[in-house]
């Protein structure tokens, strides 16, 4: 087996395991950055074929602010980015910063992305692809799992 075939398989193997982190290393300006995607999970909707919500933690560990400028996914019609603003949840039309040297973070009650018009049934353990679109450093691509509607939020590491 040639070597770049096993680096796919093992890529492929951790992608399918979840361990799989996506990171940006030279942004769309060519500044040295370093943004990282963490625990992202959609929540499986209820009933199922109409709305879902993901949940991520993005770190940015370059030396100037991002910001995050949309999130899209094959499963669903449209995405909308919801954020806490003022002490009440809000759609974020100009996007939400993620500050150098620190993390954004998308929980339940603390905002989250609305993926509407599911296209489909979503089935818990599967995986969803997120493109997550940041106005410095371009677009990273995660995999969600889909947690259950009635399973507990998974725990964030980042």
């Amino acid at each position: 087996m040639t070597r770049s075939v096993l680096a796919g398989v093992v890529v492929a193997l951790l992608g399918i395991a979840g361990l799989l982190r996506a990171t940006v290393t030279s942004g769309a300006s060519g500044a040295a950055s370093s943004i990282t995607v963490l625990d992202a999970w959609v929540r499986q909707p209820v009933p199922p074929g109409t709305q879902a919500a993901a949940y991520f933690t993005v770190r940015n560990d370059g030396p100037a602010a991002d910001r995050l400028l949309a999130v899209a996914s094959p499963i669903g019609a449209a995405t909308v980015l919801h954020a806490v603003r003022n002490g009440t949840m809000q759609e974020v039309a100009d996007g939400v910063v993620v500050p150098a040297h620190g993390s954004l973070r998308f929980a339940v009650g603390a905002g989250h992305v609305m993926i509407e018009g599911v296209s489909r049934p979503l089935t818990a353990g599967e995986v969803v692809p997120l493109a997550l679109t940041f106005e410095r450093f371009g677009t990273v691509t995660v995999d969600a799992r889909v947690v259950g509607y009635l399973d507990p939020a998974p725990s964030a590491t980042g």
